[in-house]
């Protein structure tokens, strides 16, 4: 018979229950794995609008925020940063821009919206007539929890559109045209829209501009990279 050392014993049988511990609290869903965020991104883009490139302006889409709004500047610093990255240069006023980009966000069901501006030498204030939540609840996929549904039990919807308006078009025409839109949402516990609203940036960021033809599905993490690249933006 082959004597056990009794330390090697004890070791080892702390070292099971330890193996064990780990498992059971992964699979009872205790084990601490970092905040993971399901993101649904769904691009439109006109064939002629010419992608990146073009000089923006970037609004809120409510006519009651300004642009100074604190809330409003804090999430444009993101948006601002992913069109950077995409190839889009800001400018300086709406009058130097070839777009104009309306940002709508919230927590909930999104209601209807009618996006305002007004454009240097133009007597009159132009409204445009895309009501974008419309727009939202129509695609179906956004999963939109207080359309018909228990919003407790699918917890909170997060949502942000871009819509890109030809300021070009407009100045020769006199008419609004939509050029790009980018709607984005993610469902989660958290109703805390400035924790996720980076991460969605972050991930629509490849995209922005363009025709995602179908509506994307991406899951990040806190850790990502893209994530924390995004939420350096916002560090004083």
């Amino acid at each position: 018979m082959i004597p056990y050392d009794t330390n090697e014993v004890i070791a080892l049988k702390a070292l099971f229950r330890l193996t064990v511990l780990i498992a059971l609290m992964i699979l009872s869903g205790c084990a601490t794995l970092g905040s993971h965020y399901d993101v649904e991104i769904s691009g439109l883009a006109r064939s002629d609008s010419g992608g990146p490139g073009h000089t923006y302006f970037l609004l809120p889409s409510d006519s009651s925020v300004g642009v100074n709004d604190l809330e409003f500047a804090e999430y444009a610093k993101y948006v601002d940063y992913a069109l950077s990255k995409a190839g889009h240069q800001k400018a300086k006023s709406i009058d130097d821009a070839s777009e104009a980009i309306f940002l709508y966000y919230g927590i909930g069901n999104p209601g209807p919206h009618r996006y305002t501006f007004w454009l240097p030498g133009s007597d009159t204030t132009e409204s445009s007539s895309l009501t974008a939540p419309d727009n939202i609840i129509a695609y179906g996929t956004w999963g939109i929890s207080g359309v018909g549904g228990d919003q407790q039990n699918q917890g909170s919807c997060r949502y942000i559109s871009l819509s890109a308006v030809d300021l070009v078009k407009y100045k020769e025409e006199r008419h609004v045209l939509e050029s790009w839109r980018m709607e984005i949402s993610s469902t989660g516990s958290s109703n805390d829209l400035r924790l996720v609203f980076p991460v969605m940036i972050a991930a629509s960021e490849n995209y922005l501009g363009q025709d995602t033809r179908k509506i994307l599905y991406r899951t990040l993490t806190d850790e990502d990279p893209q994530v924390v690249d995004m939420r350096a933006v916002g560090v004083p």
